[in-house]
C-alpha cells in the first residue's frame, strides 16, 4: 500500500510527520504436514495400507534461537522432540522415554521436559540439550492418599525458575510420604516442587483448600517465587482465603521465592470457570481461561452461547483492572499451548466448534482454530480461522518467532480445502474408500503491514428499533476512494458481503447507514479504499438482535436415566439440536421435524455434571444448560 504523510503543524518552527499504520489481515507465509512414524493398519475390509501419521498429536510448542521450533508430539503413544528450521522442514527428531505432556525453553538453549515415567507409576523430569540429547533425568511421587482412593500424581506444567532451578507444577490427591512432605488438604491440590538445576528437590508446598484445586499453569512472579492458576470448587479453608462463587471458579496463587502463599483470589461467575493460562504484562499480569457463565458474580458481561473464554488483567498490586469475555454463540476452548506474546499484544489460540448442515441438512461437526490477536488493553487487532474441510484438535499450540511471525501446529485430520494446502501424510483406504488420518499441520503466519489511506476516528453501531445503526467519522482524508461497509453473520468472520458503498467526502465527515439485521448478531466492518486501488480494513463491530428465548427443558435439574422434555418454538425446515459436554465434547446430534414444538431427551448413560443444550432453528441459535445429578 502506498505511504501516506500527513503533516500537523505544531507551530510556526515545528511540524512532525504521521504515517498511520495498520496491521492488516494476516497471511499464511508456509504450511508443512508432518508425520513422525508409519504404522500398519490392519482393517476389516479387503485393503490394506501403510498408513503414515495415522494419530499424530501435539502436546506442546515453543520458539527456539534462529527462528526455529520445538514441538512434543506423540504418535502411536511414541513421544517425540522434533526440531523445526525457519523453513518449517524437520531438522531433527528424537524419540523419547515415557509419556510426556509439556516443555520448556531451558538458558542454554536446551529443553527441559514433564511427563509420566514408563510404567505410569511417577512423574518425570528429562532435561535435553540444544541437540535434543538427554543430559538428567529424576523422578518424583508422593505418598498414600488418606481417603484410601487411587493416589495420583498429574503432571501439569515445568518451568525454568530465575535462580536457574526448576519449578514443577502438579495436581495431586495425596499425602505426604516417598518426595511429597505435606498432606493434601482435601480432594485435589496444587503440588509445587522446586529443584535444582539438576532436578535434586530443594522443597515443595501442598497448595490448596478443603475440596477441589486443580492447577493449569505457572510463571515466575517478578521479584521472585512463582504465580499460579487454575480451577477450585473450595471455600475458605487451607490456603484458600475466599469461599467459592457457586462452582468451579478462578483460583489464582501468589507464593514467595521458598514457595509459603502470599496472595490468593478467586474470582467466579454463577457458572463453571477454569484459569488455564497466566502471563505477565509490563504493569501487572493477565489470567485467561474457559466459563459457561453469564454476568454475574465477578463477570461483568455476557455469555456468547456454550463455553466462552474469560480474560482478566491484573496490576502489579494484585487489582482487576479490566476483564474482556470472548466467544461466539459455538462452544470456544483454549488449546493446548493457546498464548503467544509479541510486545505487549497478546497471540491467543482458540478451539472453536462449527455446526453447520450441509447442502443435503445433515449435520456434521468441524472443529478449526481461530487466532486472535489482542492489544495490551484486551481490545481485538485482528481474528483469522484456520482449518481444513474436517477436524483441527484442541491438541494445538502457538508460538512467536523473534521477526513477529506466528507459528500454529495442530493436531489434523482434514485434507486439502479451505486454507490448508497440503495433503494429509495420514491418507489411507477403509472399506474402499480413502480416508485421513492424523498428522501435524504446522502453519507460519505473518501479518501485512499497510498504511491507512484514511484517519478513522470512530466506528460504531447500535440496535435502533430492530434495525442496525452504523455511523463512522474520518478526521483526515488524502487521496482516499470509498467506504464499503461489510457485513457477517458469521462469528468467526470467514466471509462478509458488502451491504452500501460510500464515496469519500473530504476531512472531518461523518457518514451513516441503516442496516436490516438479521439473526442473532450481526457482526459490520469498513472496507476503505485507496484511490491508487490499496485497501485496508477498520476493527469488527457486533450488533445483536434480540429475540424471546423459546428454549425450556423440564424437569431440570434431572437425575441421570430420566426422560426430559425439551420445548421451543415451532421448528423450520433445517432445524436441529445437539447436546454438549462442559469440555465441549459433542453428546448427541439430531435433526428435528419441521413443525415441531418439543421433544424427548434420554439421559440413559449420561454421567452427572453440566451439559449445553444447543437449538439451531434455521440459523437462530438458543443454549440452555442442562443439570444431571
Amino acid at each position: 500500500m502506498t505511504a501516506k504523510n500527513f503533516t500537523l503543524l505544531f507551530s510556526l518552527l515545528f511540524s512532525i510527520q504521521i504515517k498511520i499504520v495498520v496491521a492488516q489481515k494476516p497471511v499464511i507465509e508456509w504450511q508443512k504436514a508432518i508425520a513422525t512414524d508409519t504404522v500398519k493398519a490392519i482393517y476389516a475390509g479387503n485393503n490394506l495400507d501403510d498408513v503414515i501419521g495415522l494419530q499424530e498429536i501435539v502436546h506442546d510448542i515453543f520458539s527456539l534461537p534462529a527462528n526455529e521450533t520445538a514441538i512434543l508430539i506423540a504418535s502411536q503413544n511414541k513421544f517425540k522432540l522434533v526440531k523445526l528450521n525457519k523453513n518449517g522442514d524437520t531438522s531433527l527428531v528424537r524419540s523419547l522415554t515415557g509419556y510426556f505432556k509439556k516443555i520448556a525453553p531451558t538458558s542454554d538453549g536446551g529443553i527441559i521436559a514433564l511427563g509420566r515415567n514408563s510404567t505410569f507409576t511417577k512423574i518425570l523430569v528429562s532435561k535435553f540439550d540444544k541437540h535434543f540429547n538427554l543430559e538428567w533425568e529424576e523422578q518424583y511421587a508422593g505418598g498414600a492418599t488418606a481417603s484410601g482412593s487411587y493416589p495420583s500424581d498429574e503432571p501439569i506444567s515445568v518451568i525454568q525458575a530465575s535462580d536457574g532451578g526448576y519449578a514443577i507444577l502438579l495436581n495431586s490427591n495425596t499425602d505426604k510420604g516417598n518426595d511429597k512432605t505435606e498432606n493434601s488438604n482435601g480432594q485435589n491440590d496444587f503440588w509445587l516442587i522446586k529443584t535444582d538445576n539438576t532436578g535434586l528437590p530443594e522443597w515443595d508446598k501442598t497448595i490448596g483448600g478443603a475440596n477441589n484445586d486443580i492447577p493449569n499453569d505457572i510463571i515466575n512472579a517478578p521479584g521472585g517465587g512463582f504465580l499460579l492458576s487454575g480451577t477450585s470448587d473450595s471455600n475458605k479453608s487451607g490456603d484458600k482465603s475466599e469461599d467459592s462463587k457457586g462452582s468451579f471458579d478462578f483460583w489464582m496463587v501468589k507464593t514467595d521465592a521458598k514457595g509459603n502463599v502470599t496472595w490468593n483470589k478467586t474470582l467466579g461467575s454463577d457458572g463453571w470457570e477454569s484459569a488455564a493460562k497466566v502471563y505477565l504484562t509490563s504493569d501487572g499480569f493477565v489470567v485467561l481461561g474457559s466459563t459457561d457463565g453469564g454476568k454475574s458474580g465477578d463477570k461483568t458481561e455476557a455469555s456468547f452461547g456454550g463455553t466462552d473464554i474469560w480474560m482478566i488483567k491484573f496490576n502489579n498490586s494484585n487489582q482487576v483492572q479490566w476483564q474482556k469475555t470472548i466467544g461466539t454463540e459455538n462452544n470456544e476452548d483454549l488449546i493446548q499451548s493457546p498464548v503467544a506474546t509479541i510486545g505487549e499484544n497478546l497471540i491467543l489460540g482458540i478451539r472453536t466448534t462449527n455446526v453447520e448442515p450441509d447442502e443435503n441438512n445433515n449435520v456434521g461437526m468441524d472443529n478449526d482454530i481461530l487466532i486472535l490477536k489482542l492489544a495490551g488493553n484486551g481490545n481485538e487487532i485482528w481474528r483469522n480461522l484456520y482449518g481444513g474441510k474436517e477436524s483441527e484438535s484442541y491438541l494445538a499450540g502457538i508460538a512467536t518467532n523473534t521477526d513477529g511471525t506466528i507459528l500454529l501446529a495442530t493436531s489434523s485430520s482434514s485434507g486439502i480445502g479451505r486454507n490448508r494446502t497440503v495433503p494429509n501424510k495420514g491418507t489411507h483406504t477403509y472399506w474402499g474408500s480413502e480416508v485421513n488420518g492424523q498428522d501435524i499441520w504446522v502453519v507460519k503466519i505473518k501479518e501485512e503491514e499497510g498504511s491507512l489511506p484514511v484517519n478513522l476516528v470512530s466506528f460504531t453501531g447500535k440496535n435502533d428499533g430492530g434495525k442496525g445503526f452504523l455511523q463512522w467519522r474520518t478526521a483526515q482524508e488524502e487521496n482516499f476512494s470509498k467506504f464499503e461497509l461489510q457485513k457477517s453473520t458469521d462469528p468467526l468472520f470467514t466471509s462478509f458481503k458488502t451491504v452500501t458503498t460510500k464515496t469519500a467526502r473530504g476531512n472531518n465527515s461523518t457518514y451513516s447507514y441503516t442496516d436490516i439485521l438479521d439473526r442473532n448478531k450481526n457482526y459490520y466492518r469498513l472496507k476503505m479504499l485507496d484511490k491508487d486501488g490499496s485497501t485496508a480494513f477498520s476493527h469488527v463491530i457486533t450488533i445483536e438482535q434480540v429475540y424471546n428465548n423459546s428454549l425450556k427443558i423440564l424437569p431440570n435439574p434431572v437425575t441421570a436415566g430420566t426422560n426430559i422434555s425439551v420445548h421451543f418454538n415451532n421448528a423450520g425446515a433445517k432445524a436441529f439440536y445437539q447436546l454438549t459436554g462442559i469440555d465441549g465434547k459433542r453428546k448427541a446430534i439430531k435433526n428435528i421435524a419441521e413443525g415441531s414444538n418439543s421433544i424427548q431427551l434420554d439421559t440413559k448413560g449420561l454421567a452427572s455434571g453440566m451439559y449445553i443444550f444447543i437449538y439451531n432453528n434455521n440459523g437462530k441459535v438458543e443454549h440452555h444448560k442442562l443439570i444431571i445429578h
